[in-house]
């Protein structure tokens, strides 16, 4: 996904694969993969400084119907050839700009992770941001629901699952107990062959993936674990990587869920997200200070405690993510309390307490030994692999914005693009400031950084 191509060279990618369908995808503010299809002769190399209309009021939170007309531009550095459509399909990850200005649109998600790299070169403290993601979901046979004025149900089923054990016909046993998954060879793991086909699918189409496994639940819970990539790289990465999964799940007649908790009284699936800040091909976050970590580092993981309420916003958005909340540590003499934790005497909010049946965090000094939920060390020996980790990300949830929401910062540079200004009496207002149009709710400055100023 993150090979350098000029349009010349994309142009000649589609011409050497037979490339008869042009899909432009983007992302929207809820972290769905979006697109729209042309035939292959529409594409030029004018047509990346161009760009390609479509209606922005049919986005959720986007437009509103008045000024719908928005463009997406193809980026000729995310080119991949689609493995699951008939026709010899390009796909281009695409940005979202203002027709009028062609400026990039303050709510399209990868143009704020790609201002947050910038922002990050901007500071001098790093010049790269790595974020590796290891996601994990569920693999499952049938699922049914629906919901009406007199009724609301449910209903999931895996032949994996271990409620299938007594069942009288078809019954060859050999599935995981609950919370015993992680991780017995075939045919207890019944996914082995899917997965690796996943794998190999997703190699083909540039991800680097370092292994797969079964998870701990029952039913078919699995995880795919992608090397670390730079924060915009690493959150198209995952974008692809959920397309594939569904997809080769879908070819076996099965579905798949990044459902935070879809099964009661096992476990559900999280995301660790390895992260680290680097300058000048050196990891800041390592050094002599608690767990081998820098000051830097330390810093950094107090900044994701502190903004854990907020970051729970886009690290778990749904209220599903919170059906995987566990009796909390005890703090301040009251057993199980979720709302409040000790960090070296002082209280921190923990919003999404421990994880069910999953390695614990690092414990920190004052906190009688016990873990910080969140956040982990990292110590499998690997030179080049993170630190640190963030525990409570969920991949139903925002790819590119998490990323950004963990390193944002109140000072004044980044104020820039985090300050809000109140709605004027004509909605979004038009500047004549080199006929610069401002989106409602956008810092005047914002053209500042719109060309990496």
């Amino acid at each position: 996904m993150s090979v350098q191509r000029t349009p010349a060279e994309v142009m000649k990618f589609a011409k050497e694969n037979d490339a008869q369908i042009l899909d432009l995808r983007f992302a929207d503010l809820p972290g769905l993969w979006q697109h729209v299809s042309y035939p292959i002769g529409e594409l030029s190399e004018e047509k990346f400084e161009e760009g390609f209309g479509f209606d922005g009021s049919s986005i959720r939170g986007w437009q509103a119907i008045s000024e719908s007309d928005m463009l997406i531009m193809p980026d000729s550095n995310s080119v991949f050839m689609d493995p699951f459509t008939d026709a010899p399909t390009l796909v281009i990850t695409c940005n979202v700009v203002d027709p009028i200005t062609k400026q990039h649109y303050e709510r399209d998600p990868r143009w704020i992770a790609q201002k947050a790299e910038k922002y990050l070169q901007y500071t001098g403290i790093g010049d790269t941001a790595f974020f590796g993601a290891e996601a994990e979901f569920f693999i499952f046979d049938n699922i049914r629901f629906d919901s009406a004025p007199n009724y609301g149900f449910y209903f999931i089923d895996s032949e994996e699952g271990r409620w299938n054990s007594g069942r009288e016909q078809h019954n060859l046993g050999y599935r995981p107990r609950y919370k015993e998954g992680y991780f017995p060879v075939p045919p207890t793991d019944h996914h082995m062959n899917i997965r690796t086909e996943m794998v190999q699918i997703m190699e083909e189409c540039g991800l680097h993936i370092e292994c797969h496994h079964h998870e701990v639940a029952t039913g078919g819970q699995c995880e795919i674990d992608q090397r670390f990539d730079t924060l915009v790289n690493s959150a198209d990465n995952m974008m692809l990587y959920k397309y594939i999964v569904r997809n080769v799940a879908f070819s076996h007649g099965r579905t798949v869920t990044f459902m935070p908790k879809p099964l009661w009284n096992d476990n559900g699936s999280g995301m660790h997200t390895h992260q680290s800040i680097w300058k000048d091909d050196e990891p800041l976050f390592a050094g002599d200070q608690y767990a081998g970590m820098s000051e830097a580092a330390l810093y950094y993981i107090g900044g994701l405690l502190k903004h854990s309420a907020a970051l729970a916003a886009f690290c778990a958005p749904t209220t599903n993510s919170y059906k995987r909340l566990v009796p909390g540590f005890e703090a301040a003499g009251q057993p199980g309390l979720l709302a409040a934790q000790p960090l070296g005497g002082v209280p921190h909010p923990d919003v999404l307490g421990e994880p069910e049946g999953e390695a614990r965090g690092a414990a920190l000094p004052g906190s009688v030994g016990e873990p910080v939920p969140g956040v982990l060390g990292h110590a499998d020996g690997g030179t080049r692999r993170h630190p640190e980790q963030d525990r409570p990300g969920r991949a139903a949830g925002q790819g590119h914005l998490r990323p950004v929401a963990r390193r944002a910062a109140r000072g004044a540079g980044a104020a820039l693009f985090t300050r809000r200004l109140p709605r004027g009496a004509g909605g979004r207002s038009r500047l004549p400031d080199a006929q610069r149009r401002v989106h409602r709710g956008a810092h005047p400055q914002l053209h500042l950084l719109q060309d990496g100023g």
